[in-house]
């Protein structure tokens, strides 16, 4: 593994569980509040927990890495 040495914010990979339903998906949080067992609520102010943590890296990275997500759903529509 190595380390990012980077002035940018990190953004860390994890599994998130919702607490209320068994229900589970992958996101990309803030570093600091990717902790195993740490609750998180999102937008809508549902709570999710989170279960595993993945890689990190920087924030540029990662909204580089969406914007091209975005594209690519643009280009290829509901294939």
């Amino acid at each position: 593994m190595t380390a990012i040495k980077s002035k940018s914010k990190l953004m860390r990979q994890v599994k998130l569980v919702r607490e209320d339903q068994p229900r589970e998906d992958v996101y990309w949080i803030s570093n600091e509040l990717a902790k195993v067992g740490k609750r998180v609520v999102d937008e809508a102010g549902v709570v999710w927990r989170v279960t595993e943590a993945y890689n990190a890296r920087p924030f540029t990275d990662v909204e580089r890495q969406i914007a091209v997500w975005s594209e690519f759903a643009k280009t290829l529509g509901d294939h």
